[in-house]
């Protein structure tokens, strides 16, 4: 009875020890990459005309995939993430201090996750005369 009772607890150390060996494998094959920066306005202001901010703070953010390759950023992803965030403020032209953060999941070399995140001040453009008072 002891014997068996000793036995059961050995199997079980063993399942045990292989199971925190293969989460541990798995932790130590992904990786993570981040690179952020930071752009003054998304769009050209013109020179006569009156950025006013909305004083809302507008973030949003797009997913990609890639398979052994791990997914870039594009000038079309930038857009796409800049055109989801102006679309929850219907008053926006722009975004001002526009900063954007690129994080890549690595999980077992094969499998890439590219998540790409902006977030910044929403801005109206007068274009027009420009207002020298202020």
């Amino acid at each position: 009875m002891i014997k068996t009772i000793l036995l059961s607890k050995a199997k079980t150390a063993k399942r045990l020890s292989l199971v925190f060996v293969v989460l541990l494998g798995f932790t130590l094959s992904s990786c993570m990459t981040s690179y952020y920066y930071v752009k003054p306005s998304t769009h050209f202001a013109y020179p006569n005309a009156n950025v006013v901010s909305n004083n809302k703070q507008l973030k949003a953010k797009i997913a990609k995939f890639g398979f052994l390759i791990p997914p870039v950023v594009k000038g079309k992803d930038e857009r796409e993430v800049i055109n989801k965030a102006l679309a929850q403020d219907p008053k926006a032209d722009m975004l001002l201090n526009a900063g954007f953060n690129w994080r890549v999941i690595c999980i077992l070399g094969y499998f890439n996750l590219g998540r790409l995140t902006v977030e910044g001040e929403s801005a109206k453009q007068v274009i027009g005369k420009q207002d020298l008072n202020h």
